[in-house]
């Protein structure tokens, strides 16, 4: 049984990569540009991102296993990424908490939307969008 249990988590780990990197294809398409847009707790529009290297920036996180539970209740909104790539029609939403090492991540192909937990790097990266998203 736990064999089983770990076997699958592998697995959905695997798929929630690759889903990811693919991700980081970003391009100038026929319909215009991929973009990141972050907004923040009070949902402002903080900064903007068209660049493949600021995407990248984004993108390029390696996360750790994805897990489909509940955020806790007292968990602080501190940022919204909403990353759309065009030419796959996709578009993924990774919120970011204040007080807690958790992002939610939604707009998954297949997997739908979960949590994942993140590194102190990860954490002080995505906790900071002027220094991520440098203009």
């Amino acid at each position: 049984m736990r064999r089983t249990r770990m076997g699958l988590l592998l697995i959905m780990g695997c798929l929630v990569l690759l889903t990811l990197a693919g991700c980081q294809n970003f391009s100038v398409t026929d319909q215009g540009h991929d973009s990141v847009k972050v907004y923040d707790a009070n949902h402002q529009l903080v900064r903007q991102a068209t660049h493949v290297r600021q995407l990248d920036a984004i993108t390029n996180h390696k996360y750790q296993a994805f897990r489909h539970q509940a955020v806790p209740k007292d968990a602080q909104v501190n940022y919204r990424y909403v990353i759309h790539q065009r030419q796959h029609n996709l578009k993924l939403t990774v919120v970011v908490y204040s007080n807690y090492r958790l992002a939610k991540i939604s707009g998954i192909p297949v997997l739908g939307s979960g949590t994942v937990a993140l590194t102190p790097t990860q954490f002080k990266e995505l906790n900071d969008p002027e220094r991520l998203i440098a203009q």
